[in-house]
């Protein structure tokens, strides 16, 4: 069992193995290093209006940090398992203004936005959300792009499927924040 857990990797090699390949995306589950593929046009256009909005509102409200660009963070409670959030909100009382990070996150942030690409399995997505909520993160929006729909998920609740005709809201993860589910798939 030790050789075992020896050969597992950690989010410090994931560090290097991302500092010798900067144009690559990649997270670490259980140990294991899997790459990302790079997003298309219509995933990279979601995910930036979704940051656009989140930043817009947050500019305003100064509750805390908009991330964007596969941001990572443990989600286990070892080092082994590195998940990176398409967009994410953290705010500056799980992580004060004045407090950098320049690894991954050890802090939940209360909000994850993952933006489904044709080609990612509904397990996967599943198991990903899952592990976001027992992280502690209070919000996970999984924005389906092609049929233009945002399912939000928080611990405790049903699922909830907003259309483009419906309005969403970022409570209690963002307070304030709504905005036209539509919004989020023209720009």
């Amino acid at each position: 069992m030790a050789d075992l857990q020896a050969q597992l990797l950690t989010g410090g090699d994931l560090l290097e193995i991302t500092a010798q390949n900067p144009d690559r995306h990649y997270e670490l589950v259980a140990g294991e290093v899997i790459e990302l593929s790079p997003p298309g046009i219509e995933h990279a256009q979601v995910e930036n209006l979704t940051a656009y909005l989140l930043t817009a509102f947050n500019k305003q409200a100064r509750l805390g940090r908009v991330l964007t660009g596969e941001a990572g963070f443990y989600t286990r409670s070892d080092e082994t398992t590195v998940r990176a959030a398409d967009v994410a909100f953290i705010s500056y009382q799980r992580l004060p203004a004045e407090q950098t990070n320049p690894g991954y996150g050890r802090v939940a942030p209360e909000l994850v936005v993952e933006v489904v690409s044709p080609h990612d399995r509904a397990d996967k997505i599943e198991e990903k959300v899952q592990e976001w909520l027992d992280f502690g993160v209070l919000l996970v929006w999984v924005i389906y792009p092609q049929t233009r729909r945002i399912h939000v998920f928080q611990s405790g609740q049903p699922v909830l499927i907003l259309r483009a005709g419906e309005t969403i809201s970022a409570d209690p993860a963002l307070p304030g924040f709504c905005a036209p589910v539509i919004e989020f798939f023209s720009g």
